[in-house]
């Protein structure tokens, strides 16, 4: 009875311990927070019938990368042009030459870890909503973070209407403990 009891015990540790991390199973909750808090009181306040507003209104269904953001099949020529800028580290966006080919992998890494699609945690100065529809709202993927955790990349957009919204890639250095500065956009689009 003993020896069940001692490995039903260690089990419920180890699997707390794995499972634990709601968001991503390589990067801990804590740290995709912290960075979310901080992109959400410092990132752009797009909304012009909310300048008083201390909340932005941000949609609990995560974005998402693709995997031709990382990788570029062997089935897509390089000249094609419907495909060519997806992908991100590549020559043209040279983050082939900010990014080793392990921080690459790393990344991907964090791509395929990616646990949940919704947020679960508030995060600080927002209001989560649970509408893909509404008006000046702002959508985050998680963020990814490089291996030294000095960069993140993040995948967000703003909705405003039919004919006014924007989104891409944003890519982060760390400038501080607690802060970051935006240092290129990838895949940007706008209408």
């Amino acid at each position: 009875m003993k020896a069940f009891i001692l490995k039903y015990l260690i089990f419920t540790m180890v699997s707390l311990s794995s499972y634990g991390q709601t968001y991503s199973s390589v990067i801990s909750d804590s740290a995709i927070i912290s960075f979310m808090n901080w992109e959400v009181d410092n990132g752009k306040k797009y909304s012009e019938d909310c300048q008083i507003c201390k909340r932005k209104k941000v949609s609990t269904h995560l974005l998402s990368f693709d995997k031709l953001n990382f990788y570029w099949p062997d089935s897509i020529s390089k000249i094609d042009h419907e495909y060519r800028y997806v992908h991100l580290f590549n020559s043209y966006n040279k983050l082939d030459t900010i990014f080793s080919y392990e921080e690459k992998e790393f990344f991907f890494e964090q791509f395929k870890a990616v646990k949940d699609s919704v947020w679960k945690h508030p995060l600080e100065k927002s209001k989560l909503r649970d509408t893909k529809s509404s008006l000046n709202l702002y959508s985050y993927s998680i963020p990814l973070f490089s291996s030294s955790r000095n960069y993140v990349l993040i995948k967000k957009s703003f909705y405003c209407g039919n004919v006014c919204a924007y989104g891409g890639i944003f890519l982060y250095r760390r400038v501080d403990k607690c802060g970051w500065e935006l240092v290129e956009v990838y895949n940007g689009w706008i209408s």
